[in-house]
């Protein structure tokens, strides 16, 4: 059975959003979006392999994946993880700290925060 799940997230800055999907090479926008038996409005986010979006609408995450058959929750969690390192580049230049990005053994993304 098939039904749209609400998860809150912190993910309330929209310039690390627009960041994270440039660099995950995947496709953002304002609207109203269907997830098969619910409309949301907010900002989709196209997930490769996913047959609906994910909406993002104050901080919460709406999606409908139909337990993992219409998409792996994995590229989620891939977004969340770039979506942090991005928030975290633009707080340290604020900041005005340096910072190092790497990548770890399991392909996800690091950053170091150089405070001197």
């Amino acid at each position: 059975m098939s039904h749209t799940m609400d998860i809150q997230m912190e993910l309330h800055d929209s310039r690390a959003l627009e960041s994270a999907c440039r660099r995950l090479r995947i496709k953002m926008e304002y609207g109203k979006h269907r997830l098969h038996a619910t409309t949301e409005e907010g900002i989709g986010v196209f997930l490769d392999g996913w047959r609906y979006p994910i909406v993002i609408k104050d901080g919460t995450v709406c999606y409908d994946n139909y337990n993992g058959h219409w998409g792996n929750v994995l590229k989620l969690h891939e977004l969340e993880a770039y979506y942090g390192l991005e928030k975290a580049k633009l707080e340290a230049q604020i900041k005005g700290y340096d910072y190092q990005e790497t990548v770890t053994s399991d392909n996800m993304p690091r950053l170091e925060i150089l405070i001197t």
